[in-house]
């Protein structure tokens, strides 16, 4: 992703790029994370959101969107180029492989995957946050 070497200075910009890179059902996901769970800090007076501190449904919904958003960054996110691929969802699948009758091989293989993919796309996830927190700062500064 892109978002490190961008300088964003409007609103306007900030709404351009993100469409561009995300869908509707992706963009319009984050808002609503951003208006029902996002917290002023008292001392920055800004808009903050962990990504860390929401439910574990809620963020692997968000990686859901931002593989549909983006097949390349899906596939790696499935891949080598995943740090947990090699040494928890592979091997998860090799068990799961060698006994497929096995419920609890199956519940363990999900539980990695899901845990796989969902943290390798919270970078990104907190990137979009950090932006929607930015632009509810906005809206609530000029209301």
């Amino acid at each position: 992703m892109i978002y490190n070497s961008l300088r964003i200075r409007t609103n306007a910009e900030i709404k351009r790029i993100l469409q561009m890179r995300h869908s509707n059902e992706t963009i319009n996901f984050v808002r609503n994370l951003v208006a029902y769970h996002a917290t002023l800090d008292r001392l920055s007076q800004c808009y903050t959101l962990d990504v860390n501190h929401l439910p574990d449904f809620t963020k692997s919904e968000f990686a859901a969107l931002l593989m549909l958003d983006d097949e390349m960054y899906a596939s790696e996110a499935t891949g080598a180029d995943n740090q947990s691929f090699e040494h928890k969802m592979l091997p998860a699948l090799i068990n799961l492989l060698k006994r497929s009758t096995d419920r609890d091989e199956e519940i363990h293989f999900v539980s990695e995957w899901k845990e796989g993919v969902t943290n390798y796309f919270k970078k990104t996830m907190q990137m979009l946050i950090d932006l929607y927190c930015g632009e509810l700062q906005c809206e609530r500064a000029t209301a």
